[in-house]
């Protein structure tokens, strides 16, 4: 019997007998080091902008490699002439690895519209609406297993060039699948996100924010409430760093590139390095997470 064959009959017997008969509760998917969720296209769309494309990358370090998750989004701007209001149609894929045996795939289309409220405030409201895709791939040992489930995010955001409060709940449908014999549960949660940008000079910015989420508590890593706090420093309008920690699961340090000009677009890069602060089931090893933006202006008259 080959290695992998030996891992598979272990990691299903192990499952079988220990939880057959119980839930499994399914964690949203998290990108970015303050977790803020990416499946409804939340982006401040500014007014000469036409669309906005993201990738991300994030990977456990050391002999967890194999597990890995990566996304890809498009935005677009239907409303790219209009300065009072936008019309943003999006789309998203997630493809989350455990291992060689375990896929989940996440393909959400979205809508969000964004109206002006004041000359510096903005209101926008959003709904993305697709599927949850639980893969058990086939080998010498197992038959594969698939299985599928509407999934549905909502957003509701207030934001100015300094302020920005958003409130989202994401696996809204709280839908289930069953791929062998346990019940995978898409849990719905609440979140609260606040950030605020302090020009301290020309040269040094300063973004505090944070994150408040909460999901019915399953007795599961993934369950219960979530508190993160961190803060982005930006210098010369160009270079960003900063922190963010989770309480009781660990700390994010980043840095990157902020809003670097590339002819008529605009380039955002950062690449994050988690460090755990507990032994937790969730937080037990260290990863990094490169995330990649690029958006379209449209051209000057």
């Amino acid at each position: 019997m080959s290695l992998k064959q030996i891992l598979t009959f272990f990691f299903f017997s192990t499952i079988f007998q220990v939880v057959a008969q119980t839930s499994v509760y399914e964690q949203p998917i998290y990108f970015s080091q303050f977790f803020n969720d990416l499946q409804v296209n939340s982006n401040n769309f500014k007014s000469n902008e036409i669309a906005i494309f993201s990738l991300g990358h994030k990977r456990n370090s050391n002999n967890f490699g194999g597990v890995n998750t990566s996304f890809f989004s498009a935005l677009y701007n239907l409303d790219k002439t209009k300065e009072n209001r936008k019309s943003v149609i999006g789309l998203q894929f997630i493809n989350d690895k455990e291992g060689f045996l375990i896929r989940r795939n996440r393909f959400t289309p979205s809508y969000t519209h964004h109206i002006k409220v004041s000359p510096s405030l903005n209101l926008a409201g959003g709904i993305g609406v697709g599927f949850y895709n639980f893969v058990i791939k086939a080998d010498e040992a197992f038959e594969g297993a698939t299985a599928y489930a509407l999934d549905a995010s909502f957003l509701l955001k207030l934001y100015s060039p300094k302020l920005n409060i958003q409130f989202s709940v994401n696996q809204a449908t709280n839908s289930k699948v069953v791929p062998v014999q346990q019940e995978i549960i898409l849990g719905r949660n609440f979140n609260l996100f606040t950030s605020y940008r302090f020009q301290l000079d020309d040269q040094f910015e300063i973004v505090p924010s944070i994150l408040n989420r909460y999901s019915r508590d399953q007795n599961t890593p993934y369950s219960g409430y979530l508190f993160a706090i961190g803060s982005h420093f930006i210098f010369n309008k160009i270079v960003s760093t900063g922190l963010s920690f989770e309480y009781e699961n660990g700390f994010n340090f980043f840095a990157g590139l902020n809003d670097f000009k590339v002819g008529n677009s605009v380039i955002n890069f950062e690449l994050s390095y988690f460090v755990p602060s507990s032994k937790s089931l969730r937080t037990n090893v260290q990863m990094f997470e490169l995330t990649l933006k690029y958006r379209l202006n449209r051209k000057k008259d």
